[in-house]
């Protein structure tokens, strides 16, 4: 599943918890309806302005975490061998 469609399933969860619709998700984040629509669905890669306005709309803070794909260790043992 892609970080997009990922993203869209977060804000359509959180939005539902609320009892929000998706018009009244748009007019509080200062968005179109149909623009709400397309990040639920992962259609768009939103902007993080655009993420900050929607999750402030839902009582929400962003919070970004990295995460390796592989162990540090083994993406250093790799680097070493190279």
């Amino acid at each position: 599943m892609t970080f997009q469609k990922q993203l869209g399933q977060k804000v359509r969860e959180f939005r539902n918890e609320l009892k929000m619709t998706q018009a009244q998700l748009a007019e509080r984040a200062g968005l179109s309806q149909p623009h709400i629509v397309q990040i639920e669905k992962g259609d768009v890669d939103p902007q993080l302005g655009t993420l900050q306005k929607i999750f402030d709309a839902l009582y929400s803070d962003i919070l970004i975490v990295p995460k390796p794909r592989k162990s540090l260790v083994k993406i250093k043992e790799d680097q070493i061998r190279r």
